[in-house]
C-alpha cells in the first residue's frame, strides 16, 4: 500500500495472515485511505498472483522456479488455475472490478474462449449486471461440446447465404486462402491452414474468412496488400464487427455491410456472440450493394 494513501501515519498497522490491528489514534482520513488500499489489493491480488507465477515460469529455470514458487504458501492447483487464467486473458483484455463489477472469477469463465467471444461476453456481463454463475450458463449455452467457441480454434465457417452472395457480386470465387479442411467455400483454388495462405502470392476473385483469432490483423493487411498490388482484382471480406479495433479502421475506404442480428455459422446451433460485417474490394459497388441490401445497412465514406 502506498505511503500518500495512508497519510502522516507514522505506525504501521500490525498484521497477520488472519488479523488487522490497526494504532489507536488513527485519523479517520488514514483509516479510510488504508481502506481504499487493501480494497485494491483485494481486488487485485489474483491477477497479481497470476503475473507473479507466469513472471517465474519465464524468467527462471524449471528447477529454480519450482524451489521457489511454493513460498505464497497457496496450494499447487491453485497456482496452476491462476497461472492459466493469468496466460489466457492478458493485462490488455482485463476490467476493472470496481468500475465494471467483473471480478477476476468472470475472467475465468470466458478464459477457454477465443479472446473476440470471450471480450463480447464481457462487454455483455457488464453492460447488463451479469453475476458469474449467470456469465457460466452463458458460455454453457453458446459452446456447448463444441470447441470452435473455443481459443483452440478460431474458426467460423461461412454461412450457405453469404457465400452464395459473395458469388453474386464476384461472379466466381478464384480463391478461398482461408479455407476450411472440407474446402466447403467453392472456390478454384484453396489454400488450408497447412498451405499458409499467408505466405502465398493471392491473385484474381478472393473470398475471405479469416480465423478470428489476433491474427485477423495479419490476414486484413495481406488482403489489402495483395488488392493494391492489383494482384487480387476483387474480393469480399466476412469479419466480425470489431470498430474499435486498429485493422477493422484500416477497413474504413472500402465499403461495408453490417450485418443485421447475429450470424449463425456453418455447424452451430447457436448464433455468434458478435456481430458481422461484410466488406467489399472492387470496382461494381453495384452489385454490392444489390447483393448485400437485404443482410443488412451499407455504408460507404464519403469523401
Amino acid at each position: 500500500m502506498q505511503r500518500s494513501e495512508l497519510g502522516d501515519m507514522d505506525v504501521s498497522p500490525a498484521y497477520k495472515e488472519t488479523a488487522l490491528e490497526l494504532p489507536p489514534s488513527l485519523a479517520v482520513e488514514q483509516w479510510a485511505g488504508l481502506g481504499k488500499a487493501l480494497g485494491h489489493m483485494y481486488r487485485g491480488n489474483r491477477w497479481w498472483l497470476a503475473d507473479w507465477i507466469n513472471y517465474g515460469e519465464r524468467t527462471y529455470d524449471g528447477d529454480m522456479f519450482n524451489q521457489h514458487v511454493d513460498v505464497c504458501g497457496l496450494a499447487p492447483k491453485t497456482l496452476s488455475n491462476l497461472s492459466w487464467v493469468g496466460r489466457q486473458v492478458e493485462a490488455s483484455r482485463r476490467r476493472e472490478e470496481a468500475a465494471t463489477g467483473l471480478s477476476f472469477s468472470h475472467h475465468a469463465e470466458i478464459a477457454p474462449l477465443a479472446s473476440d467471444i470471450g471480450d463480447e461476453l464481457l462487454d455483455r456481463a457488464e453492460a447488463e449486471g451479469w453475476g458469474r454463475n449467470r456469465l457460466r450458463e452463458e458460455v454453457k449455452e453458446l459452446t456447448g461440446d463444441n470447441v470452435h467457441f473455443s481459443s483452440d480454434s478460431a474458426e467460423w465457417y461461412t454461412p450457405p447465404h453469404v457465400i452464395q452472395g459473395a458469388i453474386q457480386v464476384l461472379g466466381e470465387i478464384e480463391l478461398d486462402p482461408c479455407a476450411d479442411s472440407n474446402k466447403s467455400v467453392p472456390a478454384e483454388t484453396h489454400y488450408t491452414q497447412q498451405d499458409d495462405g499467408l505466405s502465398r502470392e493471392w491473385e484474381g476473385a478472393v473470398y475471405l474468412n479469416p480465423p478470428y483469432g489476433n491474427v485477423i490483423h495479419d490476414w486484413i493487411k495481406k488482403l489489402k496488400s495483395e488488392y493494391e498490388a492489383g494482384r487480387v482484382t476483387r474480393a469480399i471480406a466476412l469479419v466480425p464487427s470489431r470498430t474499435e479495433t486498429e485493422w477493422f479502421a484500416a477497413l474504413e475506404e472500402y465499403p461495408r455491410c453490417f450485418i443485421r442480428g447475429r450470424l449463425r455459422f456453418s455447424g452451430y446451433e447457436n448464433s455468434a456472440p458478435f456481430p458481422s460485417a461484410v466488406f467489399y474490394f472492387g470496382p461494381d459497388k453495384a452489385s454490392f450493394f444489390a447483393a448485400f441490401s437485404d443482410f443488412g445497412g451499407i455504408f460507404e465514406m464519403v469523401a
